[in-house]
């Protein structure tokens, strides 16, 4: 009797964390798209990258990746977020990403391009007060791209979630790819080796 209570607490409690989730993230996209109508194109571009770092966390945990696991002892750190995409773009060949949302390992490349010029334009914010006009046209391209890289994000996480439900024997198997490279990383090295431009 207790237990089944317990349960049914927990499965409440589950639903309403999902139903704030849903309702943050649906305020994230109309938030961002008026902020570019606004023009706040810098204060986009910070929402976009704050749900892509996000979602980037939640598609390696379904995926089973360790880079999707906080790190805490100095044994093992936080993975920078762009060598998780470089993790992200060797296993794109992977049958789970079969029916991803990301176009191609360039598109990942381009994202990764994105959040250095979203990086670049923040630090360099006051440097070069001359070229503002110019500045600003090209915020307002890169926060309507960022927009669209974060969506992709959301749907390649949402999609993997549901496979995770649906197709629990397929996630298995990559996990078991991952732990094997995870074991040597042999492969995984020399690949983020050869990335001479990140």
């Amino acid at each position: 009797m207790v237990r089944q209570m317990k349960k049914e607490i927990k499965t409440e409690e589950e639903r309403i964390k999902g139903e704030r989730a849903r309702k943050v993230h649906a305020s994230f996209f109309t938030k961002t798209e008026e902020a570019i109508e606004r023009g706040y194109y810098l204060e986009a571009m910070c929402m976009e990258f704050s749900a892509i770092e996000a979602r980037m966390t939640v598609i390696m945990r379904e995926l089973g990746l360790q880079c999707g696991e906080k790190k805490i002892s100095p044994q093992h750190p936080d993975i920078p977020l762009k060598k998780k995409f470089q993790c992200l773009r060797y296993y794109l060949k992977d049958e789970v990403f079969k029916d991803t949302y990301f176009d191609s390992a360039e598109e990942i490349g381009k994202i990764m391009d994105w959040i250095d010029d979203r990086n670049g334009r923040i630090h360099r914010l006051y440097a070069d007060t001359e070229k503002y006009e110019d500045m600003t046209s090209k915020n307002k391209v890169l926060a309507k791209q960022g927009l669209l890289y974060a969506r992709t994000m959301y749907d390649e996480a949402n999609r993997l979630k549901n496979m995770n439900k649906r197709h629990p024997e397929k996630m298995k198997a990559f996990r078991g790819k991952c732990l094997k490279n995870n074991v040597n990383c042999k492969k995984l090295e020399e690949y983020l080796r050869d990335l001479r431009s990140y």
